[in-house]
């Protein structure tokens, strides 16, 4: 069962734990600003408590670092909706929003994970450090470049990245998986502990 749309304004009266998933299922429709919004309130009503940290927590790992126009938030859904479908339009809204919007990390890894899938490494590894480099934090890039790495390998290099990720969020179930995958593969490639 689909659940039902939020308020487009942000509404006030809520407790931190409310505004918290209220920002979590803005971000989810791509309603960035109403997502920043939620999860700020959530800080400031649980100050320093236990939301207030995964609230900030969510703000730095799945938000744009920037502030970014809601055409372009809206763009990269429009490609992330055609890329099982239509993976070279996909393509073409990516690299537009690359140029464009040089600041708005989103368009680069997911243009990287689509190029990953193509099996083009190196172009995927240099997007997602663009990434990387626009938010430090934003674990979707983090987690393509440490697949990048496994890919490749270099299993030191991809571990790296998978514990950056649970610096980040410690219960991070994707990367907790990958970490688990990536050392059972090094140990039987005999580059493992």
């Amino acid at each position: 069962m689909d659940s039902p749309m939020p308020p487009k304004e942000v509404p006030n009266g809520m407790s931190a734990q409310e505004y918290f998933e209220l920002g979590k299922q803005y971000k989810a429709i791509g309603w960035i600003g109403q997502s920043r919004k939620s999860l700020q309130l959530a800080m400031e009503f649980d100050e320093q408590g236990n939301i207030a940290q995964k609230a900030l927590t969510f703000l730095k790992t799945r938000l744009p670092l920037q502030e970014v126009p809601q055409e372009a938030v809206a763009a990269n859904i429009e490609g992330y909706n055609n890329m099982l479908t239509n993976p070279k339009q996909a393509k073409q809204i990516w690299w537009r929003l690359t140029e464009e919007y040089p600041d708005f990390e989103w368009p680069f890894s997911n243009l990287a994970s689509l190029i990953l899938s193509e099996g083009n490494i190196e172009e995927a590894k240099k997007l997602l450090e663009q990434a990387i480099e626009l938010n430090p934090c934003y674990i979707n890039a983090l987690l393509h470049l440490a697949n990048c790495h496994a890919i490749q390998m270099n299993y030191t290099k991809a571990k790296h990245y998978i514990e950056r990720i649970l610096d980040l969020e410690p219960e991070n179930e994707q990367a907790l998986a990958q970490k688990q995958t990536i050392n059972k593969v090094a140990k039987l490639t005999g580059q493992g502990d």
